[in-house]
């Protein structure tokens, strides 16, 4: 199996990326994982053992859909830091499971837009400005294979990017890995 992790902040189009991954791919066996909807706690917050939680859960759930036989797990979640992308990353290659990590960002206007159109208050308070900039800023620095911009992109065109780089790394990954 061969997992595809996708992240970035809200409003950058992971769900719609991973989601849209799945139904192409769908001629093969796959899974999708959406982070978010996995780590759904109440009450939520980036607390270390919540997050510690969270990573527990995604890493379980890939080594289930490895037993399953999936080819492809594509997955999404909010790793914030490059320590704990790296952490996270590298219990999944000490399984035996090749990892590509992708970066999603977007401009605050585009992400404010699509959160809007999603239903979801789009008018946060100046603290929750701050750490959503604090947010964007921190996944657009992380060391990741594919960085991308979805401002100004379809998620179509978003897609497009994922799937060329995972034909190149078909050819490059030995399918028993």
């Amino acid at each position: 199996m061969r997992v595809v992790l996708v992240t970035g902040p809200l409003g950058v189009g992971k769900t719609t990326l991973i989601e849209g991954l799945g139904r192409a791919y769908a001629r093969r066996k796959v899974a999708v994982l959406d982070g978010d909807a996995l780590s759904m706690t109440f009450p939520g917050g980036m607390g270390n053992s919540r997050l510690d939680l969270v990573e527990e859960n995604l890493l379980s759930c890939a080594m289930n859909f490895r037993d399953w036989g999936a080819e492809y797990l594509f997955t999404a979640w909010i790793f914030a830091r490059q320590n704990r992308l790296d952490h996270f990353v590298d219990r999944l290659v000490a399984q035996d499971i090749p990892v590509m990590v992708v970066s999603l960002c977007v401009s605050p206007a585009a992400r404010d837009a699509r959160l809007a159109a999603r239903d979801r208050a789009h008018n946060f308070d100046p603290a929750t400005q701050e750490w959503l900039r604090l947010l964007q800023e921190s996944t657009m620095r992380l060391k990741t294979d594919l960085q991308i911009d979805t401002s100004g992109l379809t998620a179509y065109e978003v897609m497009n990017r994922v799937t060329e780089r995972l034909h190149r790394w078909d050819a490059l990954v030995p399918a028993h890995q």
